[in-house]
């Protein structure tokens, strides 16, 4: 399926270096205002009949990859300066990409700056100061990310930052964990369904987490939820107790319709398509999603033997997901 990994560092510096028009005005306060860290790219090339599954794993990697921020109730910054938007300020701290690969716990950060000068200052990201500071820690964060502009004589004083971990769909200038995303769908020629499609996915990072870690968390959520679900299949068969996130309706004789609770069209699509590709003789297979509401989808499935076909389908996913991680640890660690 993973037929090659395409995994590159961007030095900036060496790049900037080797640039001879830039090179007569570089020195070192130059060059300390480009980022600590070196951005990746990572391309990965597919051939497999399931499309929807590469499709998947690129909205994983945009909307579901957990990562750490900056958080704090905005109502709670101080000021006298009258041209200091608290909402705008609060925008831009938690817009600062932290390093991805400390472990943060209970850190609390706070800013505290006071214009003494004559002229409007610039509040940068290195303003923000760590609370009981541990000095064998890495650089945390971007030190010149600007934040927001002072008038003399003025101050600013926000004492509770906390770190927050979240994903991008839940606040995607918050949390958003790639600054870059590629992606290279079937050509229509390839879309007969039991066709071998060439698919490339692929991102760019802001250089403080590692490409492997990334994926690890993106493509671990889809694993989590495939495994949630195929456990609640399982509750069906033991007849222990119902399930909580499953409704199978019987429309007709053989004719099944499995409601997925909290779970996205483009999950149902993956397992309806993967279904088809095991089965190509199947009668019918076809997935919708709830319009009243989003979060719910369901497959409609003409089998007897329905419920077997979506475990096998899950399970062979959840497999191939598993192998994809592997194979991209192999490359880039």
């Amino acid at each position: 399926m993973l037929e090659s990994v395409e995994h590159k560092v961007f030095d900036l510096r060496a790049n900037v270096k080797a640039h001879k028009k830039m090179a007569e005005f570089l020195d070192e306060k130059v060059l300390a205002l480009l980022p600590a860290n070196n951005p990746e790219t990572l391309r990965l090339y597919f051939e497999t009949q399931n499309h929807l599954l590469i499709n998947m794993l690129r909205c994983a990697l945009i909307d579901h990859v957990s990562v750490y921020a900056f958080n704090y109730n905005w109502h709670d910054t101080l000021t006298d300066d009258l041209f200091i938007k608290k909402d705008e300020l609060y925008r831009n701290i938690i817009a600062v990409k932290l390093n991805q690969r400390v472990k943060y716990g209970e850190m609390k950060f706070s800013l505290n700056v006071r214009n003494t000068s004559n002229e409007q200052m610039v509040v940068y990201a290195e303003h923000i100061q760590q609370k009981n500071k541990d000095p064998s820690l890495p650089q945390l964060f971007e030190a010149r990310h600007p934040l927001t502009r002072l008038q003399p004589g003025k101050y600013i004083k926000i004492d509770n930052i906390s770190i927050a971990i979240g994903r991008s769909e839940e606040e995607s200038s918050q949390f958003k964990a790639i600054a870059s995303i590629y992606y290279s769908p079937p050509e229509e020629k390839e879309l007969d369904v039991l066709t071998i499609k060439k698919v490339m996915v692929g991102f760019k990072t802001y250089g403080n987490a590692s490409v492997y870690s990334i994926c690890h968390r993106g493509f671990t959520y889809i694993t989590n939820n495939l495994k949630e679900y195929i456990e609640e299949f399982g509750k069906i068969s033991e007849k222990k107790h119902s399930p909580d996130k499953l409704v199978i309706e019987l429309l007709r004789e053989n004719v099944y319709k499995v409601i997925f609770i909290d779970m996205l069209l483009c999950f149902t699509q993956m397992i309806g398509y993967q279904i088809y590709i095991n089965n190509p003789k199947i009668k019918a297979v076809s997935t919708h999603h709830n319009f009243k509401n989003n979060r719910d989808s369901f497959i409609i499935i003409h089998d007897e033997n329905a419920i077997d076909l979506v475990i096998v389908a899950m399970k062979k996913l959840h497999a191939d997901i598993v192998e994809i991680l592997k194979k991209i640890k192999t490359e880039t660690e």
